[in-house]
């Protein structure tokens, strides 16, 4: 999975968008500095770039505050839309030698999870659209 991902350019994907119908999901963020100084939407480099992970029944158990975020979807090329999700969450999950673990997630990070999550819940990119959006590209 995470080779498909990387080919298609994305940074996260859920094994249901591959027609693999387990509960696991990859997620590999690559760092992108600024070549602006003065770039204010460039995120830090935190622990969680440049690092793949792979989630096998990950669950949110905590998910605090509020952020908004430009989501795109390897599932609906070119589309792309502002979404509301938590700002910070605690995920646990195993890994691929079934050892489980936790991370806590924000930015790209935490709104990444939440996004591969819905995939594994049946829940479309679309659906957290707003609903203008949504019925422009139905």
């Amino acid at each position: 999975m995470h080779e498909t991902m990387d080919k298609q350019g994305g940074i996260g994907l859920a094994a249901n968008q591959v027609d693999v119908l387990d509960r696991v999901m990859v997620i590999h963020i690559p760092y992108q500095a600024s070549q602006n100084e003065e770039d204010e939407g460039v995120e830090p480099k935190k622990e969680w770039h440049d690092k793949a992970f792979t989630f096998v029944n990950p669950r949110i158990l905590r998910a605090k505050g509020k952020q908004k975020y430009y989501e795109g979807c390897l599932s609906f090329p070119d589309i792309f839309d502002w979404v509301e999700r938590s700002a910070t969450i605690t995920v646990e999950a195993e890994d691929e030698r079934g050892v489980t673990f936790t991370v806590e997630a924000d930015g790209t990070f935490a709104v990444c999870i939440q996004h591969e999550i819905d995939h594994l819940d049946g829940v479309v990119f679309f659906r957290r659209m707003s609903r203008l959006k949504a019925q422009m590209i139905r």
